[in-house]
């Protein structure tokens, strides 16, 4: 069989279409800086990091499949102390959400401390749950239980807000009181 040079490029074109779609399927975009979605392809687990820098956003993680990594910081001077919270949601999905500590007793080893589950039962959190920043950061992992509906239904999304600290306790909240 012999292709001519149309159907050389219409290969390639398809080829390029191809490589491009299967990235977004599988990776992440952003809405503006502040306002994340991630897709999962559902076949290989793996840690997607996200780092947030705003004051209130959220990620969404459509399909989800594998952990995220939602690393909260402050866009001014680092050491700043801040205390960064969120509010969590799941749609056809069993997930854990924990705070990242780094493990002084052991060298480049992390411990996870579970903050929230997120289930049928429970499937959002009750009140917004606020971490006081360690390292000018605050960590969020998220690892989903797999199943066959969480990777093609399945949502979370996470609403977050990062609230300087200051000598005295001054910040808004997400619930409004």
């Amino acid at each position: 069989m012999t292709y001519g040079k149309m159907d050389t490029m219409l290969i390639v074109y398809i080829s390029v279409l191809i490589c491009l779609l299967s990235e977004y399927v599988r990776g992440q975009y952003s809405d503006s800086r502040c306002h994340h979605t991630l897709w999962s392809d559902g076949i290989y687990e793996y840690v997607t990091e996200v780092k947030v820098d705003c004051q209130e956003g959220h990620v969404t993680w459509n399909a989800p499949y594998g952990a995220i990594r939602i690393t909260m910081q402050l866009r001014t001077k680092k050491g700043s102390q801040f205390q960064g919270c969120f509010l969590a949601t799941a749609s056809v999905a069993k997930a854990k959400i924990s705070l990242e500590k780094v493990d002084s007793r052991v060298k480049d080893k992390n411990k996870l401390i579970p903050l929230v589950i997120l289930n049928e039962k429970n499937y959002r959190t009750r009140k917004e749950v606020c971490i006081k920043s360690e390292n000018s950061q605050v960590v969020l992992y998220v690892e989903v239980e797999p199943n066959g509906k969480t990777r093609t239904m399945g949502k979370i999304h996470i609403d977050y807000d990062i609230e300087r600290l200051y000598n005295r306790l001054t910040f808004d909240n997400m619930e409004g009181e």
